[in-house]
C-alpha cells in the first residue's frame, strides 16, 4: 500500500466560482473540524488520549477542498460522494482520523497514542526471548516437571505445569481500531451503548468483536449474497477460512509453474520442439526419428493436461465443501471468562471501511466483485520503525464467495498478513454503538 492524498471534509466550492476566488477565500471549518474544537485529525486525538495531554501542531484549517476521490486506490469515497453532512457526527469524526493517520506509523509523534516506539521495540524483543525459551528451555522444564509428577503423585497439586510464554505476534490493527473509535467517540463527546450484558465503554472490537458488538446490537453478521454493506467508519472483522484455506493452497500449488504438472509439460514440451526440428532435418534417419516422436509426445502432453484439469476439478468440489463448512462455522464463537473465546472461526484482522466500487475487467465489464477501500492498522508503511503503521488501501470483496483478499496488484493494495484470502466475519455498526441515552451536551 502506498500513501494516500489526505482528504478534507469542508463544503465543496460552488462551481461557477472564478479560479481566484477558489485560491484565495478560506474555506469554511468543516463539520469535523467543528466536533474535534477546530483542530485538525490527530491534534484532536493526541490532545484527548496522550498520557503527556501534548497537542501537536494542527494543520492549516484553510485548506481544505473535497474531493470525490479520497485515495489513491482508486476507490470512491462514499461519504465524499453523498456529502459530509449525510454521515453520522461519529462517523465524521473517524473519517477525520483516517486523514490525519494515513501513512503513519511507528515512531511518528502522531502514533504515540497506538503505540510508541520503545514499547514496540520491547514488544519485538519480547516476542523473539519468548519464541527462543518456547523452543529450547519450555520442553525441558515441563519434562522435569513430569520427571517430579512420577516420582512424587502429589506434587502436580502443589506446582502448575510450567506455561509457555506469550510468543504471539503483535502487529498495531486492533491497537489503531481501538484508538481511533476512542478518540471520535470522545471528539463527538458521545458514550457506547450500556447493556446487561455490557455496562462500560468498549472500543476494542478486534479477537471479541462479534461478541461485544451483539451485545449492543451493533453486529451485521456477512453472509455470501447478502444485499447490505458497511457504510464508511464501520468496524470489519476479517478472518480464517479454516480447511478452505488448505484446499486453496493445494490449488494454487497444483497451478504453480513449480508443481509437478509444469514440471512436465516444461520438459515434454521441450522434447516436442527438439522433435518437430529434427523432422525437418535434411537427414532421413533423423527426420523420420523426430517424425516418429511427435504423435507420443503429442499424446502424453493431452494425458497430462486431462490429468490435471480433472485434479482441479476435485479441489474445485473439496472447495465449495469447505466453503459450506467455513460459512457454518463462522459466528459460533463463544464468551469465556477472563476475556477469551472458543470455537467459531479464527481471527485474522480488524479494519475500518471506507468506500467501495464495482469491479470491472479490462473490457470495462462488472466482475460481480466489489473494489472496496478500508483503513488499517497493522499495515506495511515504508520508513517507518520496522514498516509498521496504518494506511488506507483497496480489497476485492466476492459477495458470491462473502470472501476478501488484498489488491496485490496497482498501487494502494492492501496486503494481509500472508496475503491469503479471508472470510468477511461481518462489521459493527458504529452508529449502533451511540448510547442515546447518553447525548453529548449542548453547545455553549
Amino acid at each position: 500500500m502506498s500513501s494516500q492524498p489526505q482528504r478534507a471534509l469542508a463544503s465543496q466550492v460552488p462551481a461557477n466560482q472564478p479560479a481566484a476566488a477558489i485560491a484565495d477565500a478560506p474555506a469554511a471549518p468543516s463539520r469535523t473540524q467543528q466536533l474535534v474544537g477546530g483542530l485538525d485529525g490527530y491534534a484532536a486525538q493526541q490532545a484527548a488520549l496522550s498520557p503527556r495531554g501534548a497537542a501537536a501542531k494542527a494543520p492549516d484549517a484553510t485548506n481544505t477542498t473535497t474531493t470525490a476521490q479520497p485515495t489513491d486506490a482508486g476507490a470512491p469515497d462514499t461519504a465524499a460522494l453523498a456529502g459530509p453532512e449525510a454521515l453520522s457526527p461519529l462517523r465524521q469524526a473517524l473519517l477525520q482520523q483516517f486523514q490525519a493517520l494515513n501513512g503513519k506509523g511507528v515512531g511518528d509523534a502522531e502514533f504515540e497514542a497506538i503505540c510508541g516506539e520503545q514499547w514496540w521495540k520491547d514488544r519485538q524483543k519480547s516476542e523473539a526471548d519468548a519464541k527462543v525459551y518456547n523452543k529450547d528451555v519450555w520442553p525441558g522444564e515441563v519434562a522435569k516437571w513430569e520427571q517430579e509428577c512420577k516420582a512424587n503423585p502429589e506434587y502436580a497439586k502443589t506446582h502448575k505445569k510450567p506455561p509457555r510464554k506469550d510468543d504471539s505476534h503483535f502487529t498495531t490493527c486492533i491497537a489503531t481500531q481501538t484508538k481511533l473509535l476512542e478518540a471520535a467517540f470522545k471528539a463527538t463527546q458521545q458514550h457506547v451503548k450500556q447493556t446487561d450484558a455490557a455496562k462500560f465503554d468498549m472500543f476494542t472490537y478486534g479477537t471479541l468483536g462479534r461478541l461485544e458488538a451483539t451485545k449492543r446490537g451493533a453486529w451485521v453478521e456477512a453472509k455470501p449474497g447478502m444485499p447490505n454493506r458497511p457504510q464508511p467508519g464501520d468496524i470489519l472483522v476479517l478472518e480464517m477460512r479454516g480447511s478452505a484455506d488448505k484446499v486453496q493452497g493445494d490449488i494454487d500449488g497444483e497451478n504453480s509453474q513449480y508443481s509437478m504438472y509444469s514440471q512436465n509439460v516444461k520438459s515434454i514440451e521441450k522434447k516436442l520442439a527438439e522433435a518437430r526440428a529434427a523432422s525437418q532435418s535434411a537427414t532421413e534417419a533423423i527426420s523420420k526419428a523426430g517424425q516418429a516422436k511427435v504423435p507420443q509426445l503429442e499424446a502424453r502432453l493431452q494425458e497430462l493436461k486431462a490429468a490435471h484439469d480433472k485434479r482441479l476439478q476435485e479441489l474445485d468440489a473439496k472447495l465449495a465443501e469447505a466453503r459450506a463448512k467455513t460459512a457454518a462455522t463462522a459466528g459460533t464463537e463463544k464468551a469465556l471468562k477472563g476475556g477469551n473465546r472458543m470455537g467459531g472461526l479464527e481471527f485474522s484482522h480488524v479494519g475500518f471501511f471506507n468506500g467501495l466500487r464495482p469491479e470491472t475487467d479490462a473490457d470495462g465489464k462488472p466482475t460481480g466483485r466489489e473494489l472496496w477501500t478500508t483503513f488499517d492498522g497493522g499495515a506495511h508503511v515504508p520508513g517507518k520503525v520496522d514498516n509498521q503503521g496504518a494506511k488506507s488501501g483497496l480489497r476485492i470483496y466476492d459477495p458470491r464467495t462473502n470472501e476478501i483478499m488484498g489488491a496485490s496488484q496497482g498501487k494502494g493494495g492492501a496486503v494481509t498478513q500472508d496475503g491469503k484470502t479471508r472470510w468477511l466475519g461481518g462489521w459493527t455498526n458504529v452508529d449502533a454503538l451511540v448510547d442515546a441515552s447518553r447525548p453529548p451536551p449542548a453547545p455553549k
